[in-house]
């Protein structure tokens, strides 16, 4: 990734009035955790091609990392209004209403991002992470059930996906399924333990 955001400055110095590298150079920064940078390249960018759905999209996702909701969400309908069939941007709108909801406690929010999986995975029904966000969602909305359908879901598209094994886990625990919810923790902390903080291995332990 630094040889790739090395290169890329480089052909943005001796090209700069061109889109795709300023594009590719403000990905590679969202990457490599260089919020900041990206949004600038980004904005640069766009300032020159206003019309690109991908770089509206990562735009608002630079935006979210350092916070910007409200520019965040701005940019993902900038991206969807150039691309009503973007199942990405669907999927990252979603994620930001659902942390909004899960931090202020917003009406509507809940239901929006709801809706945004919802149509993240009518657009795509492989797209494991819109499956377990709507999970999310739904488990939010009292919806256990549903929540489980769609954990499951991300689980058969992506047998290592982490979050949903873990989701999947506690929301079959909470079913009285123990030996579906042993199977999902079990996996999770095969994946993950190495990397889970003191706190959250004690967690799992207990759980299993």
């Amino acid at each position: 990734p630094a040889e790739a955001e090395a290169v890329l400055r480089e052909a943005l110095a001796n090209n700069p009035e061109s889109f795709r590298v300023a594009t590719a150079l403000g990905i590679i920064l969202i990457d490599n955790g260089r919020f900041g940078e990206a949004i600038e390249v980004l904005q640069k960018s766009l300032a020159g091609i206003d019309f690109d759905p991908e770089t509206w999209n990562y735009l608002g996702v630079a935006y979210w990392n350092t916070g910007r909701l409200d520019e965040a969400l701005e940019a993902y309908e900038k991206a969807l209004g150039f691309d009503a069939n973007y199942a990405i941007v669907f999927n990252n709108r979603g994620s930001l209403f659902l942390s909004r909801y899960l931090k202020e406690r917003r009406a509507g929010d809940l239901a929006s991002a709801a809706a945004d999986f919802r149509r993240a995975v009518d657009l795509d029904p492989k797209y494991a992470s819109a499956w377990n966000g709507l999970g999310v969602a739904l488990r939010q909305s009292g919806d256990g059930d549903g929540a489980n359908a769609a954990w499951a879901k991300a689980v058969e598209l992506k047998p290592d996906f982490g979050y949903a094994l873990y989701n999947l886990g506690l929301g079959l625990l909470g079913k009285g399924d123990k030996a579906g919810a042993l199977k999902c923790l079990t996996r999770y902390k095969e994946l993950a333990y190495a990397s889970l903080p003191p706190r959250e291995k004690t967690r799992l332990d207990e759980l299993i």
